[in-house]
């Protein structure tokens, strides 16, 4: 990791970790994620290469390993985000609120229903979502502080959810910089033991 970025990315969590100890979550996801939210979700809604932007990367980076419920949000968008029923205002509402009842069932149903549904995802969108990861993750290379860990679990499990090969080795890779990470460990033990979405398993 080069200086320039370390200094960003810690100074940010700094910053956030001041912040998360003087306002509720509500303002803290508007202020804080909100914006960099939706220009994920609307770059993988356009057409055309995704834009690389330092400043969101940062930003996003330190969500996803403070707070899993923007990790969710993104993976979400990136899998299930062409659904009529996944808007950018639905996942920010989440992001605020994600302990609210209807917004947990909201969060449950969304991957559960392609997971045992016959309708593969689109999977340009996804790919767009792993290029997008893949750069954060070398904006970061090098760190030892975990700021890896999620992006690479995220690409993992949006692989595993496509049935491509290199699922096992992301996971592997998030679990080398955290072996307690949730979503490596669910992807890493689901492709050992076998099991895929409904759609590969019966290719």
């Amino acid at each position: 990791m080069n200086d320039t970025a370390t200094m960003t990315i810690k100074q940010t969590a700094e910053e956030f970790a001041r912040v998360r100890q003087r306002h509720d979550w509500r303002e803290i996801a508007g202020e804080w994620f909100e914006a960099p939210v939706r220009r994920w979700i609307g770059t993988l809604d356009a057409d055309g290469e995704p834009e690389d932007d330092t400043r969101d990367a940062v930003i996003l980076a330190v969500g996803m390993r403070e707070f899993l419920a923007l990790r969710d949000v993104m993976l979400v968008a990136a899998i299930r985000g062409e659904r009529t029923d996944f808007t950018a205002d639905r996942a920010i509402d989440f992001l605020k609120r994600p302990m609210i009842r209807n917004n947990v069932r909201w969060m449950e149903d969304m991957p559960a229903e392609t997971f045992h549904g016959p309708q593969a995802p689109d999977r340009q969108r996804c790919m767009k979502a792993v290029d997008l990861l893949l750069a954060l993750i070398d904006r970061l290379d090098g760190g030892n502080d975990g700021w890896q860990t999620q992006p690479y679990a995220t690409v993992a499990y949006i692989l595993w959810w496509l049935g491509d090969e290199r699922a096992l080795p992301m996971a592997v890779r998030a679990l080398a910089r955290d072996e307690g990470c949730s979503l490596a460990i669910i992807v890493a033990s689901a492709i050992r033991a076998g099991i895929h979405p409904d759609r590969t398993n019966a290719e």
